[in-house]
């Protein structure tokens, strides 16, 4: 649910493009940025041929705008049949100086901006800027806000520092959903309602810090599944949010069971055995019940039965019995 642009204004380097030629040669070819006389480290997004001077132009200053120079500029170029370059000056790293969140009002301002790498007063850089917009996106939607987006203004030039760049980001706040149910893919015989109880989730509620992780692994604690894939969420009815979990449910289950009757010398008899019986995930909420006989003649008669309920009365309580 990631969704932000990024546009920079200012430069004094569009007449100089303008003022380039459009056509010279198609032949593709390696170029160079140049600033102060020492070759700086760039590498084109592709080998533009000498005809692209524009689009040369563009991604040598897309590149150092993104390192902080947003004041670069192209001064000339010189293109010969064994080198191309753009000869730039690069002029100072551009400075945060203010920050704004624009369309913030259902978190604090305040602790928004405290989560922020980019700070006032530090140097502009268009990575940790984009980050930063993710991590807006990501606070939102701890709190339930799972359709926020955020996107980067315009940077604005300080009137009185030459240096000075006001940051603005643009929140689209979006609607707050509740939680419309589970989505068992793959899954015939287990309860939604058992996977929300085993993963702490309430129905008709927001999602409140939603880890997949930690979903993913609560269900394969309750040993009923043989694989789980990663939980994700999706838009359903009325835009509400329905998360669907990929699992592979375990065989209901097992048993080895060996019966039989023996007669005594008085013309009696009696039942005789051994095996086990295992159930799991019994009517689809998790129960499970063993059963282990071992009955032979002239012998203490041994049978072991074990029922566990994860939620027991209703609550979150696991229950175990032996008998």
């Amino acid at each position: 649910m990631r969704n932000h642009s990024y546009r920079i204004f200012v430069l004094a380097w569009l007449p100089v493009l303008l003022a380039l030629p459009g056509t010279i040669d198609a032949q593709p070819l390696q170029w160079e940025l140049i600033a102060g006389g020492q070759p700086l480290s760039w590498t084109a997004k592709r080998p533009w041929p000498a005809d692209s001077i524009r689009f040369v132009a563009l991604d040598a200053l897309s590149n150092l705008h993104g390192q902080g120079f947003l004041f670069a500029r192209i001064d000339s170029y010189r293109v010969d049949p064994t080198r191309a370059a753009l000869y730039v000056t690069l002029g100072a790293p551009a400075v945060i100086e203010t920050i704004r969140l624009v369309g913030a009002h259902a978190l604090d301002s305040h602790s928004l901006l405290a989560m922020l790498k980019t700070q006032p007063g530090l140097p502009f850089d268009a990575l940790s800027v984009e980050s930063d917009a993710q991590t807006l996106v990501s606070a939102y939607a701890e709190e339930g806000y799972h359709f926020a987006r955020v996107s980067i203004g315009e940077l604005e030039v300080s009137a009185s520092n030459p240096r000075g760049i006001g940051l603005t980001f643009l929140v689209n706040e979006g609607t707050r959903p509740v939680l419309q149910g589970v989505a068992l893919l793959g899954a015939k015989r287990t309860r939604r309602s058992f996977v929300r109880r085993a993963v702490g989730l309430k129905g008709n509620m927001p999602v409140l810090h939603f880890d997949p992780v930690l979903v993913k692994e609560r269900l394969e604690e309750s040993e009923i599944f043989n694989a789980v894939g990663t939980p994700a969420l999706a838009v359903g009815a009325d835009s509400a949010l329905v998360i669907q979990i990929p699992v592979a449910e375990a065989p209901p289950g097992a048993f080895d069971l060996a019966l039989g009757y023996e007669r005594d010398d008085k013309g009696g008899g009696a039942l005789v055995g051994s095996g086990h019986l295992a159930l799991r995930n019994l009517f689809g909420y998790g129960r499970t019940l063993s059963l282990t006989l071992n009955r032979a003649p002239g012998q203490v008669s041994r049978i072991n039965v074990r029922a566990r309920d994860p939620f027991a009365f209703g609550f979150p309580v696991s229950l175990g019995a032996r008998f």
